[in-house]
């Protein structure tokens, strides 16, 4: 589950099943996501995620030690590095 503040500064809590991270460079992450409250894939920019948390988990209001406790390594060490175009 995430807080979220969406592109219109709306503040929502976001049910959602994590399928890959996305590292844009410059510490910039997206998450890739199933949104269960759309019921679609969703990517939400990391940096307006508010806090994350697992369901009857801890509440993590600094979204990348959530990465570091549940996952046991860096977001950097779990993204997928975006790839340039030659």
């Amino acid at each position: 589950m995430i807080e979220y503040i969406n592109g219109d500064g709306e503040v929502t809590e976001r049910p959602i099943i994590l399928t890959w991270i996305e590292d844009l460079g410059d510490g910039k992450y997206f998450l890739h996501a199933y949104c269960k409250l759309r019921n679609e894939n969703r990517t939400f920019a990391l940096d307006r995620v508010q806090s994350i948390w697992q369901e009857g988990g801890a509440v993590y209001r600094k979204p990348r030690a959530f990465f570091t406790e549940v996952y046991g390594a860096e977001i950097r060490d779990l993204a997928v590095k975006q790839k340039t175009m030659a």
